[in-house]
């Protein structure tokens, strides 16, 4: 909740600080409000496109949300980019599919 409003107020002071977007849509999805999340990760994604752990949490979102293909749109996007992000979301995504450790 703390954490939440922190990002809140940073993007309130700069609508252009992507990261603060991102962490906001992060702490969102850890509370459970997915719309909030993906709207906070297309308004990072929006400033930044480019941004490589906001393409993995909208990933982990669509898993939460129980969408493969578009979580699987994220780890090839990553993947294309050869970004370390890709492990982490590959690894739930396996999970997902039931192929996790």
């Amino acid at each position: 909740g703390k954490a939440l409003k922190r990002f809140e107020d940073a993007v309130r002071l700069d609508e252009k600080y992507y990261e603060a977007w991102n962490m906001l849509g992060y702490c969102a999805r850890n509370n459970g409000d997915l719309k909030r999340a993906f709207d906070a990760y297309q308004r990072c994604l929006a400033i930044n496109p480019e941004y490589e752990e906001a393409h993995e949490y909208l990933g982990e979102a669509y898993l939460v949300k129980g969408d493969l293909a578009k979580a699987k749109e994220q780890l090839a996007w990553l993947k294309s980019r050869n970004s370390e992000e890709a492990g982490e979301l590959e690894e739930k995504i396996a999970e997902a599919e039931g192929k996790g450790k």
